[in-house]
């Protein structure tokens, strides 16, 4: 969970759980009062965010366009708040795509020219 959630976060945990969201919410408005002058501006705009989220989510009772973009803005938050992906396993997958894109690209090739693959593999043979 971000330490100050923007309005999507903010929208995706009042939906998942707005008993925690209200935790969230008092403990951001302590540490933006305790800090005063001095508070880090994200705070403010964390607070201001908090209301506009209560906001739509009460407009979108009534109104079935703002509850589906809601919807599409809680669907964000959500995304925002999951882990981060892993360095590794994402460059293992970008590894994989691009041998396969290979293999497609070497095959297409034989299909249209099998002439001078099979003349380049033939001369690896003798070599």
């Amino acid at each position: 969970m971000p330490d100050t959630p923007t309005i999507f976060e903010w929208l995706a945990l009042i939906q998942q759980d707005p008993a925690q969201a209200r935790k969230l919410m008092i403990t951001i408005k302590a540490r933006d009062k305790i800090q005063g002058l001095f508070a880090d501006p994200a705070l403010t705009i964390s607070v201001e965010e908090y209301d506009e989220a209560q906001r739509l989510l009460a407009a979108a009772a009534g109104d079935p366009a703002i509850a589906r973009r809601a919807a599409h803005m809680a669907r964000l938050g959500q995304a925002t708040m999951g882990p981060s992906p892993d360095r590794a396993a994402w460059q293992a997958l970008r590894q994989q795509l691009a041998y396969r894109d290979d293999v497609r690209r070497a095959q297409r090739r034989f299909r249209k020219h099998p002439d001078p693959y099979l003349t380049s593999l033939e001369q690896q043979l003798l070599q």
